[in-house]
């Protein structure tokens, strides 16, 4: 009886600590959103310079969600889950617009978005993503 006591009492604290991991992942879909932005910003970049023309980076809310890598007509489209924020200096009417030119220098020169609670910043001149 003592035994079946003690684990009952291990799995109520087991199921008190690990059930709140899994019952929210907005912070997990929210980088992971992040970091999928971050890489098509930089493979746009990569893109840009090695064809010597320019190429657009549009970020939107939707479903489904696709992230790709296509380049159709110079611009990649990135659909994030509904509940992601966009915010910062590139996002106009919820969208996420970068531009790198043939040299992969991003249009605005130097900026940051917000996506979910990860800033990304776009460096002037060179348009390193970080």
């Amino acid at each position: 009886m003592v035994e079946l006591i003690t684990i009952i009492v291990i799995v109520g604290i087991i199921a008190v600590v690990a059930l709140p991991r899994f019952a929210g992942n907005d912070a997990f879909r929210d980088r992971a959103t992040a970091d999928q932005v971050a890489a098509a910003l930089r493979y746009a970049q990569k893109v840009a310079i090695a064809s010597h023309s320019p190429v657009t980076v549009n970020v939107t809310n939707g479903d489904p969600q696709n992230c790709g890598t296509a380049v159709v007509a110079g611009v990649i489209n990135c659909v994030v889950p509904e509940g992601v924020v966009l915010n910062g200096t590139l996002v106009v009417g919820g969208t996420l617009t970068v531009a790198f030119d043939f040299m992969g220098a991003p249009t605005p020169n130097g900026a940051s978005a917000v996506v979910g609670a990860t800033t990304i910043n776009i460096e002037a001149e060179t348009g390193y993503v970080h």
